[in-house]
């Protein structure tokens, strides 16, 4: 990803260790410079109930994707208001948790959710950074292995909202991120195909 889609591209030095040659007309910025803004909801616990608000934790964030199955929580509607009062969520923002686990990213899919603590709720700025992009630049390996280079803690690795100043990220021209995000999600599209094929072979054969 770190190289764009076009192999003969003109390469420069990016200044970065762990980002080496980018194409040319790339730019590499600090990870916050192109956010319209960061909103952490580190703070206190809220109240769970057994309805109410969907409250998105760190383990509902998966792959790029809210898991709505992967934990279910919620807050009384009496309380939202209280809880999101640093920010509501919309959709196409993407959300980041910084510990436990460190580093996963979602795309906002609906409005009508909470936010817990050990996320962050970020967007790019429009015409310059685009969210779907920066969303695959964060899952990247690279970007995960810088993420880990200023990551704390003994028992669960984190990172702090005041540390994202040491990250860098790399931004192509708006419309080249905009084909690679295309590039992506067709060859997952076709690996997604792929792997339900299989499950449904392999289902006729056991019957």
């Amino acid at each position: 990803m770190t190289k764009g889609l076009n192999p003969n591209a003109p390469m420069k030095d990016s200044g970065v260790e762990w980002l080496g040659e980018v194409p040319e007309g790339w730019v590499v910025a600090g990870f916050k410079k192109y956010l319209n803004e960061i909103v952490d909801y580190r703070g206190k616990t809220p109240e769970k109930h057994d309805s109410g608000i969907f409250l998105v934790t760190a383990r509902n964030i998966k792959n790029g994707k809210i898991d709505y199955d992967a934990s279910q929580e919620f807050i009384a509607e009496a309380d939202y208001a209280e809880v999101m009062s640093r920010g509501k969520p919309k959709i196409g923002d993407l959300l980041f948790t910084t510990e436990a686990p460190l580093g996963e990213v979602a795309s906002v899919d609906r409005e009508d959710i909470a936010l817990a603590q050990r996320i962050i709720k970020f967007d790019g700025q429009s015409g310059v950074l685009n969210n779907d992009y920066l969303k695959y630049l964060i899952m990247s390996k690279s970007f995960q292995q810088s993420l880990m280079m200023f990551a704390s803690g003994s028992t669960a690795l984190g990172i702090k909202a005041e540390r994202f100043v040491y990250l860098r990220v790399l931004i192509p021209p708006e419309k080249e991120q905009i084909k690679i995000v295309e590039h992506i999600e067709s060859i997952s599209k076709k690996i997604d195909n792929l792997i339900n094929r299989v499950h449904s072979e392999t289902n006729s054969f056991v019957r």
